[in-house]
């Protein structure tokens, strides 16, 4: 819970396929996404089942293909509010996000950011030593999920997101876990459930 990982959302998108599915599929698509919008911002994104880049509220999705990245995921336990992250958002200095088309999946340094990250960061400074150490244990880049509070590191192969895990668990007393990310370009969906807490 406030993990910045999208739980209540990703139950809340799921509710809405199981609902329709029982009914025998009266709602479209489209009639599914309007009503996701309403629930909530990032419910759209967890009805497609794939990586997207979302605008505005976040109902304004494009689809992405992504490489089969590797995810480090840190949780260090603090208390922070979605709430109170978005209240301190400041959106008159928000930079817009980059084009979907000009993403390059071989460099994603260049596009993960987060703009609600540094409302967290600002709120708890010792965040930037967790992200400095994901980056010393080897992360192609990092960052903070959502809302926060957890911490990504981006690696590509499942044996580096689990040797940093490693390395991190000597002085991380946090929640630690190593997952795998979709790509958009496979019909499999299983590894959505593969999830190694270290």
């Amino acid at each position: 819970m406030a993990a910045g990982l999208g739980g209540g959302c990703s139950d809340a998108a799921g509710t809405l396929l199981a609902l329709n599915e029982l009914a025998g599929k009266p709602l479209p698509q489209g009639h599914l996404h309007r009503l996701a919008s309403r629930l909530g911002a990032d419910v759209p994104f967890f009805l497609a089942r794939e990586p997207a880049v979302g605008r505005g509220t976040g109902a304004q999705l494009s689809a992405v293909t992504l490489l089969p990245y590797w995810y480090l995921l840190v949780n260090p336990g603090l208390p922070l509010s979605t709430r109170w992250v978005y209240e301190n958002l400041d959106l008159a200095g928000l930079p817009g996000p980059p084009a979907t088309e000009a993403w390059d999946p071989e460099h994603p340094e260049t596009w993960v950011r987060n703009d609600l990250g540094m409302v967290a960061v600002n709120r708890f400074p010792e965040l930037t030593q967790l992200l400095a150490g994901l980056n010393d244990a080897g992360a192609w880049c990092q960052g903070i999920s959502g809302s926060g509070l957890t911490l990504f590191g981006l690696f590509r192969t499942r044996e580096a997101a689990h040797q940093a895990g490693l390395r991190l668990r000597r002085t991380f007393r946090g929640w630690l876990a190593v997952a795998r990310g979709l790509t958009g370009s496979e019909p499999d969906m299983t590894w959505e459930h593969h999830v190694w807490t270290i």
